[in-house]
């Protein structure tokens, strides 16, 4: 449940950066063509990373029909990998890489908190 609030963020947090960095305006006021970056990946490991998302949601939508263990997990790291191959291996600057990347950072972060609370807190 903690990728619906961080998806929030993360959409909210692209837009901000688009609209601060989305026009260059020159000295006298006028405005300088900018290269515009593409908001669909422009790679296959950016697609693979949008594809593990959207299962990743799918399967959230999907609670009470899909059984399997530790699948949104796994599709979580399988994104953060795609993803973080994509920007850094591949090059891909574009905008969805980029959200995917932050949103699984952060709940890999989350999921990662939440084990070591469950270890060193405990199960109530």
């Amino acid at each position: 449940m903690i990728l619906v609030p961080v998806l929030v963020l993360a959409v909210a947090g692209f837009a901000i950066y688009t609209l601060a960095h989305g026009r260059a305006v020159a000295a006298h006021g006028a405005a300088v063509s900018v290269e515009r970056r593409p908001f669909l990946p422009t790679s296959p490991m950016g697609w693979a990373a949008l594809v593990a998302v959207a299962l990743v949601f799918v399967n959230l939508a999907l609670v009470n029909v899909v059984q399997v263990p530790f699948l949104a997990w796994i599709l979580l790291l399988a994104a953060l990998g795609c993803s973080g191959a994509a920007r850094f291996a591949y090059h891909d600057r574009s905008g969805s890489v980029l959200v995917v990347l932050v949103v699984t950072t952060l709940s890999a972060i989350a999921a990662v908190l939440f084990l070591a609370g469950e270890v060193f807190i405990g199960h109530d």
